[in-house]
């Protein structure tokens, strides 16, 4: 060893950094204007560990430290020409990269190459990494993690993801247990804006827009509460068992929210093709109006909800479901049974169902029995309840019929095997009549079960219902409009601005306005109404 004379010396191969210790890391572009975590523009000969010598990249940070749990890489306003992957792996674990924060500040991460492999982030084993307040576009996936990835604990915080060719988040089988929080995906060109297929995903708020899907969770124990889908084919998917749809609002989709097994409770479902597929999960406290048609549901559990103003149907059933609790009014048909398989059986219980154009009830096949039971049914014009299409075996028992100007129940022909009706109540208005068989209306109960044998204990008589068309005297759903219509767009007499906006071309009227960056602290845009009343 020498201690004394020429000590042992090279020159690195290399520039390198000596840097200060902290948990703390900044990029920033080559601009000052709208910067909040940045005092310089980026250089990636700076250190990048504080405000005033950001490096330029994040691939820069990633690859000249060893970042982990705790760390904060601070990325600030700007726009981010990515020219491969941005790659975070064990080493990376905890990591978080945030975004600038003040409303209208965007760190906008664009790879800007959508062929298949290019991705904003690509996670490996990457455990607790949290993506926060950024922007990420340009890519086949936004943020990807594999099948053999394994990265749990990803956590998605105020993050945009949009204009990606295929997904905007895309987590395969084994990352289990991310989390999205009021992350917004749109514009996914024909793809997915959020797919998770670990186990115990979770998105909470959020909006979810102009995707083929919206979210789509297909792992085990998988909630979406809060979230807001919009226009796309599917707005809110899950097939996996366990799962939960809650307090969302799904609408102007072909398909508002699409269930296997899941629980679907107090969610707002209006102005879809379909508003609800339900296939074996539960379906409570729900409001889903003006659809095309409402719900459709296999073998699964229909209990609280307000299904009104649908165009088709207000339920359509395929199979064993139990439909029950339920406030059915002012759809095309309330309910139709049409089972897949012959032996279906639907139990149809203590639902509300009036002021339905066609019927309140179509039933149209399944031998199983279906039970309609304790019902209360109010219908005038037409048929209140069509049993056809070769239903054996229905059982009509214990409902209130409330008929004017029609018949309580009509039996075709090739439906009366096995067929019963009794316990009933009528309440027969003008026009009314109990029942059709054969194509004769039978005008009472009386000659209901004396020429058919129908009907032994049911009776006619005042149901004694209380205020049935409520406080405005009107049953059922009214869409028209109370008053006169005010639209005040962008650029009319009434709008106006303060600060600095800039035009798009969507929005109401194609146009909308931004604030522009520059001016997002003091920008106010206020629409004044008068003659309203």
């Amino acid at each position: 060893t020498a201690t004394t004379g020429t000590l042992p010396q090279d020159v690195s191969d290399r520039g390198f950094l000596i840097a200060n210790n902290g948990t703390d890391y900044y990029v920033n572009d080559a601009s000052l204007i709208g910067d909040e975590h940045t005092s310089a523009v980026g250089d990636n000969a700076n250190s990048g560990r504080t405000v005033d010598a950001p490096m330029a990249s994040l691939a820069a940070i990633f690859r000249a430290y060893d970042l982990g749990g705790g760390d904060v890489v601070f990325v600030d306003t700007g726009d981010y020409q990515l020219p491969t992957n941005i790659v975070i792996t064990a080493q990376d674990a905890g990591v978080e990269i945030r975004g600038p924060q003040v409303a209208g500040h965007r760190a906008v991460l664009d790879r800007g190459n959508t062929a298949g492999g290019s991705y904003v982030f690509e996670l490996n084993d990457a455990d607790g990494v949290i993506l926060s307040n950024l922007a990420i576009t340009g890519a086949q996936y936004g943020v990807y993690a594999s099948t053999s990835s394994d990265s749990d604990d990803v956590i998605f915080r105020d993050v945009e993801v949009y204009n990606n060719s295929s997904r905007g988040i895309y987590f395969a089988t084994s990352n289990d247990g991310t989390l999205l929080e009021n992350v917004v995906a749109h514009d996914m060109a024909g793809g997915f804006g959020v797919y998770l297929q670990g186990v115990d995903a979770t998105v909470t708020g959020g909006e979810f827009y102009r995707s083929s899907y919206g979210v789509y969770l297909s792992g085990a124990g998988g909630t979406v509460s809060g979230a807001r889908a919009w226009g796309n084919a599917r707005g809110l998917s899950l097939i996996g068992t366990g799962s939960r749809v809650e307090n969302s609002v799904a609408f102007a989709n072909s398909y508002g929210i699409d269930v296997s097994t899941a629980m679907v409770v107090g969610n707002q479902v209006y102005a879809n093709t379909t508003g609800m597929i339900l296939g074996s999960g539960t379906a409570y406290g729900n409001e889903i109006h003006s659809n095309g048609t409402g719900v459709t549901v296999s073998t699964g559990i229909l209990r609280e909800n307000q299904i009104y103003n649908n165009s088709g149907l207000g339920v359509s059933v395929s199979n064993n479901a139990d439909v029950g609790f339920n406030r059915i009014y002012t759809n095309g048909i309330g309910v139709r049974i049409a089972p897949n398989s012959f032996y279906a059986r639907v139990e149809l219980r203590n639902n509300v169902i009036y002021d339905n154009t066609t019927f309140a009830l179509e039933i149209r096949g399944g031998a199983g029995g279906h039970q309609i039971e304790n019902n209360t049914i109010m219908h005038d014009g037409g048929t209140a309840v069509d049993v056809v299409a070769g239903t054996q075996n229905a059982q009509i028992r214990n409902n209130i019929f409330v008929i004017s100007n029609g018949r309580g129940i009509n039996v075709a022909n090739d439906s009366q095997l096995g067929f019963r009706s009794d316990y009933n109540l009528y309440d027969l208005g003008v026009g009314g009549s109990v029942a059709r068989w054969e194509g004769i209306d039978f005008a009472n109960v009386v000659d209901w079960f004396y020429e058919i044998g129908q009907g032994r204990h049911s009776i006619e008589g005042d149901p004694q219902l209380i205020d049935s068309d409520g406080l405005d005297d009107f049953l059922g759903y009214d869409s028209a409009k109370t008053g006169e219509v005010f639209i005040i767009d962008d650029g009319d007499v009434g709008f106006s601005t303060v600060g600095v906006w800039v035009p798009r071309v969507d929005g109401f009227g194609g146009d909308s306005l931004d604030a522009a960056p520059s001016s997002e602290a003091d920008a106010v845009a206020s629409w004044t109404f008068s003659g309203l009343a």
